[in-house]
């Protein structure tokens, strides 16, 4: 009886372990399509605001050096409480994405040119900046994604 439940059990154990590892291997679908993409780069180029994102936050993030803040082409919503914006970093260094919350608090995510997650942080008026898990990080800038991918469904109305 002992060993066919130690079976059972290492069964078991050797099916989640199983299911874990092609789970980790499945990719992930990207909330924001190559076509809503190209809406947002559009409209960047149409209308976009050229803005300086400071040296502090850019080397947080590893997006460039401590002394030097990088230039980008932005797009900014005020939906509700929040304010969105979306920016595509000089010289293909990827986007960065941030939401800010009524209180103060915004989540800012610096994305790959695939729109991967690099890391995250969180910016606190009261506390500065502070690095946020990529695997807490990563369901807030898919639903960042999720925001803009609606945007540019809607025209951007």
């Amino acid at each position: 009886m002992r060993s066919a439940r130690r079976g059972f059990i290492g069964g078991l154990a050797a099916a989640f372990t199983a299911s874990m590892a092609t789970a980790q291997t499945r990719p992930a679908v990207r909330p924001l399509s190559d076509t809503q993409l190209k809406k947002l780069l559009d409209l960047m180029a149409s209308s976009g605001a050229v803005r300086q994102i400071g040296a502090q936050i850019t080397a947080t993030l590893g997006a460039g050096p401590e002394d030097e803040p990088l230039t980008c082409v932005m797009i900014r919503y005020d939906e509700g409480k929040q304010s969105h914006a979306f920016a595509k970093l000089q010289d293909d260094k990827g986007y960065l994405l941030s939401v800010r919350e009524e209180g103060g608090t915004s989540h800012i995510y610096y994305a790959d040119n695939t729109l991967a997650l690099i890391r995250s942080l969180d910016e606190d008026e009261d506390q500065g900046l502070s690095l946020a898990p990529n695997v807490i990080a990563q369901g807030g800038l898919d639903a960042e994604l999720t925001f803009w991918a609606r945007k540019a469904d809607a025209n951007f109305q």
